[in-house]
């Protein structure tokens, strides 16, 4: 039986999560706040049995897949988890095997690996694969996580295409659809280093979805209760479209800058909670110093 609410949860990162392949950037090493491999020892934590769940690395949109699995195996390796798959689809016809279906059937949680979301829609989106998936994280505690580009497939609709330069101008952002785990959301990754805030501003206004914006070595917590937890070192950016009151996406051409008004933006940092639902933000409570 389908539940209205899902059981499972989702961890969508912004990308470049710390790890100890990685050495530290230099935001992270100036930030007081920062703390070592957070994101992915919170995955495991998530896991529903932790370190020795089963997880399953799934490469399908990057272009070198055996070294992706392999760096992303290795770090769970370190952090304690040992009991890894890897999922390296490259075809419908392969997402509809039964072999891959068997292995998804077995496993505790997923890890979608970065690169292009492009080949996630081509291959997975739609499947037998996709359709199990979202049967898991509707009917158990089950955990997807997606990290840049595999962060920004998991929501009903995702950005395909569209450079910062070019986010404010009309028709220059292209939507494609996700794996639809969670719908009227949508949802962009290494938002502040690369200047998003215009492309995933058109997308939220095309789609009429709440955009959500995640920074690097940064990520966000759905749980089943539908609360966005925010987890990492940076922000994330809650683009809100309910209140505009004026607008000419629906008219302006392509190639023209487009115009919102009343647009509300919500920023957060770590231990912030924003309920989807009410869209509304709850912020962490603060020491007061007199």
């Amino acid at each position: 039986m389908k539940r209205s609410r899902p059981k499972g949860k989702l961890l969508a990162i912004g990308g470049n999560e710390h790890s100890s392949l990685e050495p530290l950037d230099f935001v992270q090493e100036n930030n007081p706040e920062f703390i070592s491999e957070e994101i992915l020892k919170r995955m495991i934590e998530e896991c529903r049995d932790g370190k020795n769940s089963l997880i399953g690395i799934i490469t399908t949109s990057s272009s070198s897949p055996m070294r992706t699995a392999a760096d992303f195996r290795d770090v769970f390796h370190e952090l304690g988890c040992h009991r890894t798959e890897i999922l390296d689809i490259r075809s419908k016809d392969e997402a509809n095997k039964t072999q891959n279906l068997r292995l998804l059937e077995k496993l505790d949680a997923v890890f979608i690996t970065g690169g292009d979301q492009v080949r996630i829609g081509d291959y997975l989106c739609n499947s037998e694969f996709n359709r199990m998936l979202v049967e898991k994280y509707m009917n158990e505690d089950f955990l997807i996580a997606g990290t840049s580009s595999g962060a920004m497939a998991l929501a009903d609709y995702m950005i395909s295409r569209g450079s910062a330069m070019e986010g404010f101008y009309m028709g220059e952002v292209e939507i494609s659809r996700g794996l639809s785990f969670i719908k009227n959301v949508i949802i962009d990754t290494h938002f502040d280093s690369r200047g998003r805030f215009g492309r995933l501003t058109q997308a939220a206004c095309k789609q009429k979805a709440t955009g959500v914006g995640i920074g690097d070595d940064t990520a966000i917590l759905i749980t089943p209760e539908q609360e966005l937890h925010v987890i990492g070192s940076g922000i994330v950016t809650i683009i809100d479209i309910k209140e505009i009151i004026d607008s000419n996406l629906d008219s302006v051409p392509d190639g023209v800058p487009f115009r919102v008004k009343n647009l509300i933006v919500h920023i957060l940092s770590r231990d912030d909670v924003y309920k989807i639902k009410d869209l509304f933000p709850v912020y962490k409570q603060e020491e007061v110093i007199v």
